[in-house]
Protein backbone atom coordinates (compact mmCIF):
# COMPACT_ATOMS: atom_id res chain seq x y z
CA UNK A 1 0.00 0.00 0.00
CA UNK A 2 3.14 2.47 0.80
CA UNK A 3 4.64 1.36 -2.24
CA UNK A 4 1.62 2.37 -4.32
CA UNK A 5 1.09 5.95 -2.47
CA UNK A 6 4.72 6.88 -2.71
CA UNK A 7 4.11 6.33 -6.83
CA UNK A 8 0.85 8.71 -6.73
CA UNK A 9 3.32 11.29 -5.07
CA UNK A 10 5.76 10.97 -7.53
CA UNK A 11 3.46 11.39 -10.37
CA UNK A 12 1.88 14.48 -8.73
CA UNK A 13 5.42 15.97 -7.74
CA UNK A 14 6.31 15.07 -11.71
CA UNK A 15 3.55 17.12 -12.79
CA UNK A 16 4.80 19.87 -11.31
CA UNK A 17 8.05 19.86 -13.00
CA UNK A 18 6.17 19.12 -16.16
CA UNK A 19 4.77 22.56 -15.55
CA UNK A 20 8.22 23.74 -15.40
CA UNK A 21 9.95 22.21 -18.49
CA UNK A 22 6.64 23.12 -20.81
CA UNK A 23 7.42 26.95 -19.42
CA UNK A 24 10.74 26.02 -21.32
CA UNK A 25 9.30 24.49 -24.52
CA UNK A 26 7.31 27.32 -24.72
CA UNK A 27 10.02 29.97 -23.91
CA UNK A 28 11.83 27.75 -27.08
CA UNK A 29 9.59 28.49 -29.17
CA UNK A 30 8.84 31.95 -28.77
CA UNK A 31 12.88 31.97 -29.15
CA UNK A 32 12.82 30.43 -32.15
CA UNK A 33 10.09 32.86 -33.59
CA UNK A 34 11.91 35.87 -32.51
CA UNK A 35 15.44 34.33 -33.74
CA UNK A 36 14.31 33.63 -37.33
CA UNK A 37 12.01 37.44 -37.21
CA UNK A 38 15.77 38.69 -36.77
CA UNK A 39 17.72 36.60 -38.97
CA UNK A 40 14.75 36.94 -41.75
CA UNK A 41 14.74 40.69 -41.43
CA UNK A 42 19.20 40.43 -41.89
CA UNK A 43 18.53 38.35 -44.90
CA UNK A 44 15.84 40.27 -46.55
CA UNK A 45 18.44 43.03 -46.34
CA UNK A 46 21.16 40.89 -47.81
CA UNK A 47 18.13 39.44 -50.54
CA UNK A 48 17.09 42.36 -51.74
CA UNK A 49 20.08 44.61 -52.03
CA UNK A 50 19.65 45.34 -55.50
CA UNK A 51 15.98 45.45 -55.56
CA UNK A 52 14.21 46.00 -59.35
CA UNK A 53 11.47 48.43 -60.40
CA UNK A 54 8.76 45.54 -60.64
CA UNK A 55 8.93 42.98 -57.29
CA UNK A 56 6.38 41.34 -54.90
CA UNK A 57 8.75 41.14 -52.44
CA UNK A 58 9.93 45.13 -52.67
CA UNK A 59 6.34 45.19 -51.66
CA UNK A 60 5.81 42.79 -48.99
CA UNK A 61 9.01 43.67 -47.31
CA UNK A 62 8.29 47.66 -48.20
CA UNK A 63 7.07 48.10 -44.17
CA UNK A 64 10.19 45.90 -43.22
CA UNK A 65 12.42 48.19 -45.06
CA UNK A 66 12.15 50.69 -42.66
CA UNK A 67 13.12 49.21 -39.82
CA UNK A 68 17.35 49.91 -39.32
CA UNK A 69 19.76 48.46 -36.85
CA UNK A 70 18.24 50.78 -33.53
CA UNK A 71 15.14 49.64 -34.51
CA UNK A 72 16.42 46.41 -34.01
CA UNK A 73 19.02 46.71 -31.04
CA UNK A 74 15.48 48.13 -29.56
CA UNK A 75 13.29 45.13 -30.17
CA UNK A 76 16.55 42.65 -29.23
CA UNK A 77 16.81 44.45 -26.34
CA UNK A 78 13.41 43.92 -25.32
CA UNK A 79 13.13 40.28 -25.93
CA UNK A 80 15.57 39.36 -24.57
CA UNK A 81 14.55 41.08 -20.90
CA UNK A 82 11.41 39.89 -21.56
CA UNK A 83 12.89 36.43 -22.04
CA UNK A 84 14.78 36.62 -18.74
CA UNK A 85 12.10 37.76 -16.82
CA UNK A 86 10.04 34.82 -17.94
CA UNK A 87 12.07 32.36 -17.49
CA UNK A 88 12.94 33.38 -13.45
CA UNK A 89 9.52 33.37 -13.04
CA UNK A 90 9.15 30.06 -14.17
CA UNK A 91 12.17 29.12 -11.80
CA UNK A 92 10.22 30.70 -8.78
CA UNK A 93 7.31 29.48 -9.96
CA UNK A 94 8.47 25.95 -9.60
CA UNK A 95 10.32 26.85 -6.30
CA UNK A 96 7.03 28.05 -4.62
CA UNK A 97 5.23 24.77 -6.09
CA UNK A 98 7.75 22.42 -4.82
CA UNK A 99 7.55 24.32 -1.44
CA UNK A 100 3.90 23.62 -1.44
CA UNK A 101 3.95 20.25 -2.57
CA UNK A 102 6.67 19.24 0.34
CA UNK A 103 4.30 21.05 2.68
CA UNK A 104 1.54 19.10 2.06
CA UNK A 105 3.33 16.04 2.71
CA UNK A 106 4.83 16.65 5.55
CA UNK A 107 2.84 19.99 7.42
CA UNK A 108 4.64 19.10 10.96
CA UNK A 109 8.01 20.60 8.90
CA UNK A 110 6.29 23.94 9.35
CA UNK A 111 7.47 23.94 12.93
CA UNK A 112 5.62 23.59 16.44
CA UNK A 113 6.37 28.04 16.53
CA UNK A 114 4.15 29.09 13.79
CA UNK A 115 0.76 30.84 15.38
CA UNK A 116 -2.38 30.93 14.15
CA UNK A 117 -5.15 33.90 14.39
CA UNK A 118 -8.13 32.67 16.73
CA UNK A 119 -10.21 33.97 13.91
CA UNK A 120 -8.58 31.87 11.21
CA UNK A 121 -8.87 28.57 13.17
CA UNK A 122 -12.44 29.26 13.73
CA UNK A 123 -13.32 30.70 9.97
CA UNK A 124 -12.06 26.94 8.06
CA UNK A 125 -14.31 24.12 8.13
CA UNK A 126 -11.53 21.29 8.49
CA UNK A 127 -8.47 20.62 9.14
CA UNK A 128 -6.82 19.90 5.85
CA UNK A 129 -8.30 23.54 5.11
CA UNK A 130 -6.38 25.18 7.73
CA UNK A 131 -3.27 23.08 6.39
CA UNK A 132 -3.70 24.29 2.98
CA UNK A 133 -3.96 27.54 4.01
CA UNK A 134 -0.91 27.71 6.19
CA UNK A 135 0.94 26.05 4.04
CA UNK A 136 0.19 28.56 1.29
CA UNK A 137 0.47 31.39 3.69
CA UNK A 138 4.35 29.94 4.91
CA UNK A 139 4.79 29.65 0.82
CA UNK A 140 4.42 33.17 -0.04
CA UNK A 141 6.32 34.19 2.76
CA UNK A 142 9.09 32.56 1.77
CA UNK A 143 8.41 34.06 -1.65
CA UNK A 144 10.01 37.09 -0.84
CA UNK A 145 13.46 35.67 0.16
CA UNK A 146 16.15 35.23 -2.99
CA UNK A 147 16.26 31.86 -4.89
CA UNK A 148 19.43 31.07 -2.92
CA UNK A 149 17.60 31.36 0.89
CA UNK A 150 14.26 29.62 -0.46
CA UNK A 151 16.48 27.04 -1.60
CA UNK A 152 18.38 26.58 1.94
CA UNK A 153 15.01 26.84 3.62
CA UNK A 154 13.96 23.76 1.57
CA UNK A 155 17.37 22.21 2.83
CA UNK A 156 16.90 22.52 6.05
CA UNK A 157 12.97 21.81 6.63
CA UNK A 158 13.54 18.60 4.25
CA UNK A 159 16.90 17.51 4.96
CA UNK A 160 17.67 18.02 1.40
CA UNK A 161 20.96 18.22 -0.85
CA UNK A 162 21.19 19.91 -3.36
CA UNK A 163 24.42 20.43 -5.32
CA UNK A 164 25.13 23.53 -6.46
CA UNK A 165 28.75 24.89 -6.71
CA UNK A 166 29.48 28.10 -5.04
CA UNK A 167 29.67 29.55 -8.76
CA UNK A 168 25.96 28.47 -9.59
CA UNK A 169 24.75 29.88 -6.50
CA UNK A 170 26.53 33.52 -7.51
CA UNK A 171 25.71 32.93 -10.56
CA UNK A 172 22.06 32.26 -9.62
CA UNK A 173 22.18 35.78 -6.87
CA UNK A 174 23.23 37.58 -9.88
CA UNK A 175 20.76 36.87 -12.32
CA UNK A 176 18.02 37.08 -9.99
CA UNK A 177 19.13 40.18 -9.00
CA UNK A 178 19.39 41.54 -12.69
CA UNK A 179 15.48 40.46 -13.14
CA UNK A 180 14.69 42.24 -10.39
CA UNK A 181 16.43 45.36 -11.56
CA UNK A 182 15.01 45.33 -15.47
CA UNK A 183 11.23 44.54 -13.37
CA UNK A 184 11.67 47.44 -10.91
CA UNK A 185 13.18 50.44 -13.04
CA UNK A 186 13.94 51.11 -16.69
CA UNK A 187 14.40 54.58 -16.07
CA UNK A 188 17.60 56.32 -17.78
CA UNK A 189 17.84 59.07 -15.11
CA UNK A 190 18.18 59.53 -11.22
CA UNK A 191 16.40 62.03 -9.92
CA UNK A 192 18.13 63.75 -6.66
CA UNK A 193 18.67 67.07 -4.60
CA UNK A 194 21.37 69.12 -5.03
CA UNK A 195 23.00 70.77 -2.43
CA UNK A 196 20.96 73.90 -2.91
CA UNK A 197 17.64 71.43 -2.55
CA UNK A 198 16.67 71.77 -6.43
CA UNK A 199 15.76 68.65 -8.02
CA UNK A 200 18.52 67.34 -10.34
CA UNK A 201 18.09 64.71 -12.98
CA UNK A 202 21.03 62.80 -14.12
CA UNK A 203 21.45 59.98 -17.28
CA UNK A 204 22.67 57.13 -15.07
CA UNK A 205 22.58 54.21 -17.49
CA UNK A 206 22.84 53.49 -21.31
CA UNK A 207 19.16 55.05 -23.36
CA UNK A 208 19.45 51.61 -25.61
CA UNK A 209 19.98 49.29 -22.92
CA UNK A 210 18.88 50.61 -19.58
CA UNK A 211 19.24 47.34 -18.16
CA UNK A 212 23.03 45.59 -18.73
CA UNK A 213 21.78 42.29 -20.21
CA UNK A 214 22.84 40.80 -23.13
CA UNK A 215 21.84 37.14 -25.06
CA UNK A 216 24.80 35.90 -23.95
CA UNK A 217 23.08 36.90 -20.41
CA UNK A 218 19.97 34.77 -20.80
CA UNK A 219 21.80 31.67 -21.94
CA UNK A 220 23.69 31.66 -19.15
CA UNK A 221 20.48 32.01 -16.92
CA UNK A 222 18.67 29.44 -18.64
CA UNK A 223 21.50 27.30 -17.69
CA UNK A 224 21.81 27.95 -14.07
CA UNK A 225 17.83 28.02 -13.83
CA UNK A 226 17.20 24.69 -15.56
CA UNK A 227 20.27 23.32 -13.58
CA UNK A 228 18.82 24.38 -10.09
CA UNK A 229 15.42 23.29 -11.18
CA UNK A 230 16.87 19.56 -12.31
CA UNK A 231 18.87 19.25 -8.90
CA UNK A 232 15.87 20.20 -6.85
CA UNK A 233 13.46 17.85 -8.64
CA UNK A 234 15.97 15.20 -8.05
CA UNK A 235 16.94 15.74 -4.26
CA UNK A 236 12.85 15.41 -3.65
CA UNK A 237 12.47 12.19 -5.66
CA UNK A 238 15.48 10.63 -3.97
CA UNK A 239 14.97 12.04 -0.01
CA UNK A 240 11.66 12.98 0.16
CA UNK A 241 9.66 11.07 -2.06
CA UNK A 242 12.51 7.97 -1.88
CA UNK A 243 11.69 6.81 -5.57
CA UNK A 244 14.44 8.52 -7.60
CA UNK A 245 15.49 5.26 -9.48
CA UNK A 246 11.79 5.46 -10.84
CA UNK A 247 11.80 5.45 -14.96
CA UNK A 248 9.53 8.73 -15.13
CA UNK A 249 11.80 10.11 -12.54
CA UNK A 250 14.88 9.61 -14.65
CA UNK A 251 13.22 10.31 -17.95
CA UNK A 252 12.59 13.58 -16.52
CA UNK A 253 15.65 14.41 -15.24
CA UNK A 254 16.91 13.78 -18.93
CA UNK A 255 14.50 16.27 -20.07
CA UNK A 256 16.10 19.24 -18.01
CA UNK A 257 19.84 17.65 -19.65
CA UNK A 258 17.93 18.28 -23.05
CA UNK A 259 16.85 21.50 -22.28
CA UNK A 260 20.04 22.77 -21.16
CA UNK A 261 21.48 21.16 -24.07
CA UNK A 262 19.51 23.10 -25.76
CA UNK A 263 20.42 26.31 -24.58
CA UNK A 264 23.99 26.25 -26.74
CA UNK A 265 22.13 25.06 -30.15
CA UNK A 266 20.76 28.40 -30.86
CA UNK A 267 22.71 29.58 -33.46
CA UNK A 268 22.38 31.27 -36.79
CA UNK A 269 21.00 28.97 -39.51
CA UNK A 270 23.60 27.57 -42.05
CA UNK A 271 22.64 29.65 -44.82
CA UNK A 272 24.24 32.93 -42.79
CA UNK A 273 27.66 31.77 -42.75
CA UNK A 274 27.33 30.91 -47.06
CA UNK A 275 30.26 32.47 -48.61
CA UNK A 276 28.84 32.72 -51.75
CA UNK A 277 26.20 34.53 -50.62
CA UNK A 278 27.91 36.96 -48.51
CA UNK A 279 30.20 37.71 -50.99
CA UNK A 280 27.29 37.92 -53.74
CA UNK A 281 25.97 40.44 -50.89
CA UNK A 282 29.30 42.60 -50.91
CA UNK A 283 29.54 43.12 -55.01
CA UNK A 284 25.78 44.39 -54.89
CA UNK A 285 26.59 46.70 -51.94
CA UNK A 286 29.40 48.23 -54.84
CA UNK A 287 26.05 48.91 -57.26
CA UNK A 288 25.36 52.50 -55.52
CA UNK A 289 23.54 53.64 -58.77
CA UNK A 290 20.85 51.17 -57.55
CA UNK A 291 20.17 53.10 -54.68
CA UNK A 292 19.26 56.77 -52.81
CA UNK A 293 22.17 58.08 -50.54
CA UNK A 294 19.73 57.52 -47.88
CA UNK A 295 18.49 54.23 -48.47
CA UNK A 296 22.22 52.95 -49.52
CA UNK A 297 23.57 54.10 -46.33
CA UNK A 298 20.71 52.16 -44.05
CA UNK A 299 21.03 48.63 -45.82
CA UNK A 300 25.34 49.12 -45.56
CA UNK A 301 24.58 49.73 -41.96
CA UNK A 302 22.82 46.66 -41.29
CA UNK A 303 24.97 44.60 -43.85
CA UNK A 304 27.84 45.91 -42.06
CA UNK A 305 26.41 44.89 -38.27
CA UNK A 306 25.45 41.41 -39.79
CA UNK A 307 28.49 40.21 -40.99
CA UNK A 308 30.00 41.51 -37.80
CA UNK A 309 28.35 39.26 -35.72
CA UNK A 310 28.35 36.11 -38.19
CA UNK A 311 31.39 36.37 -40.04
CA UNK A 312 32.86 34.33 -37.36
CA UNK A 313 30.93 31.02 -38.15
CA UNK A 314 27.93 32.19 -36.12
CA UNK A 315 27.32 32.86 -32.41
CA UNK A 316 24.74 31.92 -29.72
CA UNK A 317 21.75 33.91 -30.18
Amino acid sequence: MEESKAKTNTEKYNLVADSFLFGYARLSMARIVTNESIIGIHRMFLETLRPTKTTSKETFFSGMMDIGPKELAAFEYITTTSFLVYATTLLDSFISDSTIFLYFLHPAAIGSEHQLPFELVLRTKSKNELIEHIVKGKTRKLSYQSFVDRIKALEDAFDLQIHLEKKGTLALEHYAGIRNVMVHSQSIYDIGLDTEGDIKINQNTCPIHPSPVTKEDFIKTTRIYLTVAGELYKAINEKVLKDGSNPLVQNTLQMFVEHIKTTYDYNVPSWSNNAELLAKARKDMQREEDYSPLAKKGREIAYLEFVKKHQDGGTET
